[in-house]
């Protein structure tokens, strides 16, 4: 008889109380999965190879974005200049830096400006890939041109200054990240 009690006691009772938490349960352990997996899966639109888009789902980036571009001019040493404490001959030569980038970077954006205009197009079918790229490749020499040539000034103005003043003039990253170079 004893034996009988404890196996009783041991026995579960499901009622229809407990079936409708445990279905309650699943359904919103279900949603939230799904959830989760609708958050990392994101719709993109990808050309096929007769060139037609098409939606297309794939995972979501999930990894930080990258910091934001930091390409100082030699002016922002002259905008700074308080800040960074700047000598009077520091600020001498920042200056005469700006003004011939200022002339330069002036004389570049203009050829810039006058090689864009020329895309070809291929009649009925608009502008081919390898007609944008051949109309755009005077556009994207000259741009890189003027990166090449603005690192420069900035490198130069940049050696004006001591390694504390360097420190202040760096963007600060966010949290958890270090600063960009």
């Amino acid at each position: 008889m004893q034996r009988t009690h404890r196996r009783a006691r041991l026995r579960l009772r499901f009622g229809p109380g407990t079936l409708l938490a445990l279905i309650a349960a699943g359904f919103l352990l279900a949603s939230q999965w799904q959830a989760r997996s609708a958050r990392t899966m994101a719709r993109y639109l990808e050309a096929d190879a007769t060139g037609r888009l098409r939606p297309v789902e794939r995972a979501a980036p999930t990894a930080n974005p990258a910091p934001p571009l930091w390409k100082p001019e030699p002016g922002l040493l002259l905008a700074q200049g308080a800040r960074l404490r700047l000598t009077p001959q520091q600020r001498q030569v920042a200056a005469g830096i700006d003004r011939e980038w200022r002339r330069e970077s002036a004389a570049l954006r203009s050829r810039m400006e006058r090689a864009l205009p020329g895309v070809p197009t291929d009649g009925e079918r608009g502008v081919t890939l390898q007609g944008l790229e051949r109309g755009l490749a005077p556009y994207a020499e000259l741009s890189r041109l003027y990166d090449a040539r603005r690192g420069l000034a900035w490198a130069r103005a940049e050696a004006l200054l001591t390694a504390g003043q360097r420190a202040l003039l760096r963007p600060r990253a966010p949290a958890g990240r270090e600063a960009a170079r």
